[in-house]
């Protein structure tokens, strides 16, 4: 039994507890299905953004593509946990959305797991991150590790200056984005846990992150593109082979 469940069991009767456990497992498979649409999309971005002949059709195509399946797929999660608090009572719901908007302290480090205990909030911020920590692979989305391999295996003193200028743009990105999902979270949390929210407040509270989130990703695109003018075929297979 995860964390949902057991809350839904101690606040419900029987009758009320089997229809909510129904709906709360439909909320966590819809959540599932969303992160596993995020690592496929996050895997296949960043191979193709390291991949020198990959063209900007190709990126453009898999971005687009992308943003309607997770824009379809987060309104049903979020329309779903409307069903949920439509079956309950407010103080019911005043107990349950701590569950569903379980956070910890830095929702900008969380990664998706397999787990079954998915709650909305998590999953929601979570498919909303584009840039990696501390990761084994050089890539466009850590632009710390892009920054110093750049510094360590491009030779030529002007190429290498205006390739980590490039890779600076990435890190001004990161620290924008990053401090746009951290506002977005707390405007998030806040709307979602008084009673009369509704999964299209939640919606038109979400729709300036996404506007932010398309923008980062053409930005991304863009200095990746920047950066294939600027390096040699042999250059690029240093820093990303």
């Amino acid at each position: 039994m995860n964390e949902l469940d057991r809350q839904l069991d101690e606040i419900t009767d029987d009758e009320q507890q089997l229809k909510l456990s129904s709906i709360a497992q439909r909320i966590q498979t819809a959540a599932r299905e969303l992160a596993a649409e995020h690592r496929t999309f996050t895997n296949s971005f960043e191979s193709q953004l390291s991949s020198y002949d990959a063209t900007k059709a190709q990126l453009e195509q898999l971005i687009e593509a992308y943003n309607r399946q997770r824009t379809s797929l987060r309104n049903e999660l979020l329309h779903l946990q409307d069903e949920l608090h439509a079956a309950m009572t407010p103080d019911q719901w005043a107990e349950v959305v701590k569950v569903l908007n379980r956070t910890g302290k830095s929702i900008a480090g969380y990664t998706l797991s397999e787990s079954s205990d998915m709650p909305v909030l998590i999953t929601i911020a979570t498919v909303n991150a584009l840039f990696r920590r501390g990761s084994d692979e050089v890539s466009f989305l850590d632009p710390d590790a892009l920054r110093e391999r750049c510094n360590d295996v491009i030779e030529d003193t002007e190429t290498r200056e205006r390739a980590v200028v490039l890779v600076e743009q990435l890190q001004q990105l990161a620290h924008q984005y990053d401090k746009a999902v951290a506002a977005s979270v707390g405007a998030y949390i806040a709307k979602s846990a008084k009673w009369d929210s509704s999964a299209n407040d939640l919606l038109e509270l979400l729709h300036p992150w996404d506007n932010t989130r398309v923008q980062t990703v053409q930005e991304i695109v863009r200095v990746r593109q920047s950066m294939r003018e600027l390096l040699t075929t042999e250059q690029w297979e240093r820093v990303f082979g």
